[in-house]
């Protein structure tokens, strides 16, 4: 068992380390960064820690330092899905779509049941031009996580790109199934109905 000392240090820098992600999200990249660096300075043996800082500099568009970083997460936690699908993320900020696709795929295979990381891949695929490694990706995560709209939206995207009309509209009818309120699905619902004509 921790001293307290060390206890409370180990609790600061989680609390530092939640904050920089909080203050990424909010696009505050620069104070983001500050609060990465705190955590890591009380523990660096952390790969989250490591792992929120490589997302915060990939942002940044400092992307050989935000590799470095995620290379450190991953020699502390090789086996974490998530910080395999940071690295992806920063491969596909860096436009390098082949490179993430590699690594989400280490992210699918450590974390198989994450419907948000076979959502992720499919989204990768749809934007190489790979559609049917998109729909296979979708499905996936739909066995996980049937209720996501959002992932039966996508779904429609790529059958409305393959001009499988019929089937776009199905997926359109399943996402407002989950959430009537949708306006984004009903939206995208009747464009494909008008295309259909």
């Amino acid at each position: 068992m921790f001293g307290e000392p060390i206890r409370q240090k180990m609790i600061a820098a989680g609390n530092l380390s939640d904050q920089a992600w909080d203050l990424m999200n909010e696009g505050k990249y620069d104070l983001a960064l500050e609060y990465a660096d705190r955590a890591i300075e009380l523990n660096s043996k952390n790969a989250n820690f490591w792992s929120v800082k490589a997302n915060i500099l990939s942002y940044l568009a400092r992307h050989d330092e935000a590799l470095e970083c995620n290379d450190k997460a991953l020699s502390l936690s090789k086996k974490d899905g998530y910080i395999w699908a940071n690295r992806a993320f920063i491969y596909k900020n860096m436009g390098n779509y082949a490179q993430a696709l590699a690594c989400h795929a280490n992210s699918c295979k450590y974390l198989p049941y994450d419907s948000g990381l076979w959502n992720l891949r499919g989204i990768m695929n749809y934007d190489m031009g790979n559609n049917q490694d998109a729909l296979m990706c979708y499905d996936r995560a739909l066995t996980i996580d049937p209720n996501n709209g959002v992932i039966w939206k996508n779904k429609a995207n790529v059958y409305e790109e393959l001009g499988k009309f019929d089937e776009a509209i199905q997926c359109y009818k399943r996402a407002l199934k989950i959430d009537p309120n949708d306006a984004e699905a009903k939206s995208l619902l009747n464009a494909c109905l008008n295309q259909q004509k």
